[in-house]
């Protein structure tokens, strides 16, 4: 995976816009670009609401964070799993049905971990 730079498109909801951006030849809805470090971070919002399993380990690998991303995760999700939100598994870390419940509150927490690493001093380009 590139981590250089990521997009994100939305789609344009309201009928008549989108007809209109569709008979015109442009796109419909809205672009974003984002950097390497949100790209991470978006990836990590995901890691607390999927019930296919996440593993930090495979993500500081993608990323080359050279174990220090995984570290940080593995303290993270030992300490949501003490208080009832996200269990191990052979798949991965995945949610509790109370961790759906609290999933903005481990986003937050999680979105602090690659600014308090540095993450681009760990895992350079």
């Amino acid at each position: 995976a590139d981590y250089s730079a990521s997009e994100r498109f939305a789609g344009e909801r309201h009928p008549q816009r989108y007809q209109d951006a569709a008979l015109s030849g442009t796109p419909a809805g809205q672009r974003e670009s984002y950097g390497r470090l949100d790209s991470l971070k978006d990836r990590l919002l995901t890691a607390v609401r999927t019930r296919l399993g996440f593993v930090p380990e495979a993500l500081d690998a993608e990323v080359g964070a050279q174990g220090a991303l995984a570290s940080a995760l593995k303290e993270a999700f030992a300490d949501f799993s003490r208080q009832g939100w996200l269990q191990p598994t052979k798949a991965g870390w995945i949610p509790t049905d109370s961790g759906f419940l609290f999933g903005d509150t481990m986003a937050r927490r999680l979105l602090e971990v690659p600014d308090a690493l540095d993450f681009e001093s760990i895992a350079p380009r």
